[in-house]
């Protein structure tokens, strides 16, 4: 199993290269768009897994970008934002996990696959971006613009206040505000008809469903 500090620090010159030359067409996605401040200041450091990465629990993006060149797989809860309100996670293979809760943005160039939820909530300010195709038991878009460009294979998928698209037209997967929380979530996770992230990944870090 990998350890979350076996990496190395490279610069965003050095990983635009590591990206551009295996997915050209990444760079429309612009996925260092929340490095672009520090940048500028000479500070901005992505943490680079240059090989298949595998966590036996759950694993964090903390406050940084990360790039993993390779697959990336999670035994439990793949989450972001530990540390920050906004962080990048780049994977140019495929990304497996139990569950996945993201806040920030996330740019996968393979395939998803999810044992069970996939909640995503930006606050309607970042991305979702999968290359490839997208498999899941539940899929929750909570305020994040999300694009899978391959097959969708979900038991339920729910658009609470952005979009969830598919294939190179963008075509929307599901309608927009298609369900009502209160019919999705357990009480335990909704203060009245409103969603309770907090409680959402504290359930999800320690694997409880917080479905009907």
């Amino acid at each position: 199993m990998s350890s979350s500090t076996d990496y190395k620090e490279i610069s965003i010159e050095e990983a635009k290269a590591i990206i551009l030359e295996k997915y050209p067409e990444i760079a429309d996605t612009n996925p260092f768009e929340l490095d672009e401040y520090s940048t500028s200041n000479g500070e901005s450091k992505i943490h680079l897994y240059d090989r298949d990465v595998s966590f036996d629990q759950n694993f964090a993006v903390k406050s940084e970008t990360i790039l993993i060149n390779g697959t990336l797989r999670v035994n439990g809860l793949l989450s972001d934002c530990e540390l920050s309100d906004a962080t990048s996670l780049i994977v140019l293979g495929d990304v497996i996990s139990k569950n996945i809760h993201i806040l920030g943005k996330m740019t996968v160039m393979g395939n998803i696959g999810v044992e069970e939820l996939i909640y995503l909530n930006s606050f309607n300010n970042y991305t979702f971006h999968v290359f490839g195709s997208l498999q899941a038991k539940t899929l929750i878009e909570e305020g994040m613009r999300t694009w899978v460009r391959g097959n969708i294979k979900v038991n339920k998928a729910y658009s609470f206040q952005n979009s969830i698209r598919q294939g190179a037209d963008m075509s929307h997967f599901v309608e927009r505000y298609n369900a009502d929380p209160i019919d999705v979530f357990s009480e335990d996770f909704l203060d009245g008809e409103y969603i309770e992230k907090e409680k959402i990944f504290e359930a999800q870090s320690k694997g409880i469903s917080v479905l009907k």
